[in-house]
């Protein structure tokens, strides 16, 4: 019989507890949001609201702000495709907005995973009779939150 079998039960938690793993939380940015401002075109330095500003993602229909007043916003691209399509709405003229752009997915960790980042960003609102955007400036790249990736001016 054993001398001392308290200490192999202690070997054995020991041996367990070192097998798990800690819970890893991931604290890292992910793929980032498409930063959005908007600006009054008369006087383009001047940041100005958009009222009534209703924000509908194209081709699923799911609305993403609705009926609010404001300077800016975010928005998620799709990160399956190279282009995602956007309905602005305000005060009833409704503005298709596509953003064209190739993805390149980056490693992050082992807890977080990849993240998508957006390349040759090319934003353009689709001509109608009446757009209520007047012009859009976008950057090249979207690799954070930080900053507006792309100025819409009305």
């Amino acid at each position: 019989m054993m001398k001392h079998p308290k200490y192999i039960i202690i070997l054995f938690i020991g041996i367990f507890f070192m097998a798990c793993e800690k819970d890893d939380v991931c604290l890292q940015p992910m793929t980032p949001k498409a930063v959005i401002r908007f600006y009054d075109f008369t006087s383009q330095n001047d940041i100005k609201a958009v009222d009534n500003l209703t924000i509908i993602a194209l081709p699923i229909k799911d609305t993403l702000y609705k009926n609010v007043n404001k300077d800016s916003i975010a928005l998620d691209l799709n990160v399956n495709e190279n282009q995602t399509k956007f309905l602005f709405l305000s005060v009833n003229n409704k503005d298709t907005i596509v953003f064209n752009y190739q993805r390149n997915d980056v490693f992050v960790s082992k807890t977080c995973g990849y993240k998508t980042i957006f390349k040759q960003l090319n934003v353009l609102v689709i001509p109608d009779s009446d757009n209520w955007i007047k012009n859009i400036t976008n950057q090249t790249e979207i690799t954070a939150d930080t900053i507006a990736d792309v100025k819409i001016y009305h």
